[in-house]
């Protein structure tokens, strides 16, 4: 079907049509062979999105942990799939985390990896990514509570919410 033979939707009929039901339904139901996640990094005491999101730089323990679920690449040249991270420019940053299991690509959207661009103070960059993954793994060091109301997305709908801790000697997540 030629494109110019497509109509524009406005929101309102989409809605009152059933159309976005349909399409919701439609894509629940496919077979996904690939996932994002986006990965989250809080230093303890922040509690707004602009905070998270401008943090450059990680922690042992959160380093700790994304060896746990992934393993790192170089995206300079990386022919696997990144979801939608940039292999070829660096715009993306150098370094990001993949996986495979049953068969299914994994690409996490890791937030400290994800270069901060001078003068954008929303982090268009880091939201372009982690703001349009369905589910994003908050990594929270310290003990407050995650508000996900906090993050402005409309994709953003499951958020695991992990924190560091230690019991009998032994450290792991909660």
């Amino acid at each position: 079907i030629p494109f110019e033979k497509f109509k524009k939707i406005n929101v309102v009929d989409m809605i009152s049509s059933g159309l976005q039901g349909d399409v919701l339904m439609l894509d629940e139901q496919a077979v996904h062979d690939k996932y994002k996640f986006g990965i989250l990094y809080v230093k303890g005491g922040q509690t707004r999105e602009e905070e998270w999101l401008s943090n450059g730089c990680d922690s042992n323990g959160f380093d700790h942990f994304l060896g746990i679920i992934g393993r790192k690449i170089k995206l300079s040249g990386y022919t696997g799939w990144t979801g939608g991270l940039d292999t070829k420019s660096g715009y993306s940053g150098e370094y990001t985390y993949v996986d495979e299991w049953n068969n299914h690509s994994i690409a996490y959207h890791v937030s400290t990896l994800i270069p901060a661009h001078p003068g954008d103070n929303q982090q268009v960059q880091k939201k372009r990514h982690i703001g349009n993954d369905i589910a994003c793994v908050v990594y929270v060091e310290g003990k407050q509570p995650f508000n996900p109301a906090a993050i402005k997305s409309q994709f953003l709908h499951v958020f695991i919410v992990v924190h560091p801790d230690e019991w009998q000697g032994r450290k792991g997540w909660r």
